[in-house]
């Protein structure tokens, strides 16, 4: 997240951290990849070795989307509607339900 985007979409604690877990992701495959080469030749182990070396310093990269497209649309609902009080991390990614409910307004 840019300065820009630090200004419009106020971290709560758990937001921090969840952001803090994916700059930690990108630290560990550029670590992995600036220590690893992908196999030149069609060798199934090295390309297994390499590409769950990957999987591994990314973890469920699903949930990490789903995490920023929540932040894309709490920073939405403040620009648009006023509405201050979402907290992007409330819900853990992933867990059943629903994401992001509609209530009336005062």
């Amino acid at each position: 997240m840019n300065d820009t985007e630090s200004e419009n979409v106020e971290a709560s604690l758990t937001t921090a951290e969840f952001c803090d877990a994916i700059r930690d992701k990108d630290r560990s495959l550029r670590r992995f990849l600036n220590t690893n080469v992908f196999p030149a030749d069609i060798d199934a182990h090295g390309w297994l070795a390499y590409l769950t070396g990957i999987k591994s310093a990314l973890g469920n990269l699903s949930n990490d989307l789903g995490f920023v497209a929540t932040l894309l649309v709490k920073r939405y609902l403040q620009h648009r509607f006023g509405i201050a009080n979402f907290d992007a991390a409330s819900k853990l990614q992933g867990a059943p339900g629903v994401d992001i409910a509609r209530s009336r307004l005062p």
